[in-house]
């Protein structure tokens, strides 16, 4: 926990330093991206199961680590704040020849107030400290390696609705900065 904590302060400092977070891209399959991850977080924490639900080619070329990193905070997030009465799923959609869609989806909405600073660094130091609470670094980089894919992010939030969180990743990231 502790490394990965140094981890994302070394990425906030390379991303608001001017460089960005790099990334190295290399051919891909997202579909494997995710279920290794999902994997991951339900032997971690024991979290409850997460739909996975893929569609089209999700080849491309991207940083696999990368999106790795992007998949566990959007998912851990969604599983951690969403409500726990409530499904989540993860959505990869390539249908599309020139980019792939990933959409997160959870019960229970983010409140109006966060929505305008949701990517902020450092937005979790306002919320009560427990043991395993985090820096609220995790959407920022989240943020950071979108861009750095040449991607787009995208949060809507309404409480009869839930929350849906979607990234638009072009098939060939730039390469490295």
């Amino acid at each position: 926990h502790m490394v990965g904590m140094v981890e994302d302060l070394l990425d906030v400092a390379r991303s608001r330093g001017g460089r960005g977070i790099p990334v190295e891209p290399a051919e891909a399959d997202l579909g494997m991206v995710a279920t290794a991850t999902l994997q991951e977080l339900e032997a971690d924490s024991g979290a409850r199961r997460v739909e996975l639900v893929r569609s089209g080619d999700l080849s491309g070329a991207w940083d696999a680590g990368r999106l790795q990193q992007l998949l566990a905070n959007l998912v851990g997030n969604a599983l951690r704040h969403g409500d726990p009465r409530g499904a989540v799923s993860l959505g990869l959609d390539g249908e599309e020849a020139a980019q792939v869609r990933i959409e997160v989806r959870n019960a229970g909405a983010i409140p109006a107030e966060v929505l305008p600073v949701l990517f902020d660094p450092f937005r979790g130091e306002t919320r009560s400290r427990t043991r395993n609470a985090g820096l609220g670094l995790g959407l920022y980089i989240c943020n950071e390696i979108v861009r750095a894919h040449g991607g787009t992010i995208e949060v809507r939030s309404e409480e009869d609705s839930g929350t849906r969180i979607e990234v638009r990743l072009p098939r060939r990231a730039p390469t490295a900065r």
